[in-house]
């Protein structure tokens, strides 16, 4: 009795790893990933806005690619050299370069 329970239990358990391997291996071999066919306006306003922030000239990103809390030219108060690098500055980066790859299908950029 005891041998018939090892057995279902090693059936059951190479089953259950079967049905948790199967999805990552086909997400990993997929043959080309999806891209964005049609150009919507939200699509062709963002590629715009994407172009105008990292525009050299803007001085939203320093001249070593690292983005600026914002764009100042007067500062009113004690400098603060932590408004160069916020996680929040890193954070609207990521996002920029995420959606740029969902629109353009370069996740390469």
């Amino acid at each position: 009795m005891t041998r018939k329970k090892s057995v279902f239990r090693k059936s059951v358990s190479m089953v259950m790893s079967a049905i948790l391997v199967l999805p990552l291996t086909l997400g990993i071999f997929q043959a080309e990933p999806d891209r964005a066919s049609v150009a919507t306006l939200e699509s062709t306003r963002f590629l715009q806005l994407y172009k105008q922030l990292k525009d050299p000239a803007s001085g939203y990103f320093s001249k070593e690619g690292i983005p600026y809390h914002s764009v100042e030219t007067l500062m009113s108060e004690a400098p603060d050299y932590g408004h160069l690098t916020t996680s929040e500055a890193y954070s609207y980066w990521m996002w920029l370069e995420v959606l740029y790859g969902h629109y353009t299908g370069d996740w390469g950029h």
